[in-house]
């Protein structure tokens, strides 16, 4: 290692201490005044962007669990007990009501995932897709992150509902919904039948499937489509256990790919930002 890395190095170990910006998620549009004075408001904008937008648009759905509706505009700050179909989710829709398939538009508008990829939609039913995604039954793949549950809660075959995938393991599909009991919930359906843990007769019919651009380039960790010394600092506070990492961002900062981030990887993204 040169004199030259070597100084820039301990410079950015000396800054790491000082913090730096992360790319946060802001809403795209005016928030009511109830909403903003709410805890929700504050967990949208802990929400940090890794431009994958699968995963985003689950951890912007995960933000807002235990989100009540309320009983009229003046009520969407999510603290509400009521059971009037209003939420902050509608007012940006612009149409007040049953709103899980709202959530997942607003989720995904929240997320900057363009309506080319994810329509605007408010409709829970039919047997397609309902968010111009692509459509798979149940079993014919593995369901991922990001991936769109079309949900039956009765004993007829129609779409009842709609929920996000926020994670997959060998025995669940775990869904974060909106309108789940007047609020905003995580739910789990076994893998194997597509059936509710929690209500027997609930099931999964399909998948709906966006195609999702996952903005990963290796060594832009903070996803502003620069690679420089901003991500060398992330990668070392990370790697000291200073900052958390998304597994986008673990993927963009494993430059060498040996399945760690550590200072080798802040050197690398180092090297490149200087030319060397």
């Amino acid at each position: 290692m040169n004199k030259i890395i070597r100084a820039l190095i301990s410079v950015l170990l000396i800054i790491s201490t000082l913090g730096v910006g992360v790319f946060a998620a802001n809403p795209t549009y005016s928030v009511s005044s109830a909403y903003k004075n709410g805890a929700y408001y504050q967990k949208l904008l802990d929400v940090k962007l890794t431009g994958n937008q699968a995963q985003d648009i689950a951890n912007i759905a995960l933000s807002q669990v235990g989100y009540h509706e309320g009983s009229g505009s003046s009520d969407l700050s999510g603290s509400s007990s009521s059971s009037g179909n209003y939420t902050e989710y509608g007012k940006w829709f612009g149409q007040q009501g049953n709103w899980c398939a709202i959530f997942v538009s607003w989720c995904a508008n929240q997320a900057g995932i363009p309506t080319s990829v994810l329509k605007k939609n408010a409709v829970a039913s039919g047997n397609s897709c309902q968010y111009g995604e692509k459509k798979y039954n149940f079993g014919s793949r593995t369901p991922k992150v990001g991936d769109i549950l079309y949900i039956q809660n009765d004993s007829d075959s129609a779409v009842d509902h709609v929920g996000l995938v926020y994670k997959v393991d060998d025995t669940y599909i775990y869904s974060v919904e909106g309108n789940f009991g007047n609020k905003v919930g995580t739910i789990k359906y076994y893998r194997d039948s597509g059936k509710q843990t929690y209500y027997s007769s609930t099931k999964i019919l399909f998948y709906g499937v966006p195609d999702y651009e996952t903005g990963i380039t290796k060594g832009d960790v903070n996803s502003d489509k620069k690679v420089n010394s901003n991500d060398a600092l992330n990668i070392l506070e990370f790697a000291v256990g200073k900052r958390d990492f998304t597994e986008s961002q673990i993927i963009a900062g494993d430059m060498n790919s040996d399945g760690s981030v550590d200072s080798q990887d802040a050197l690398a993204v180092l090297k490149e930002a200087t030319g060397q």
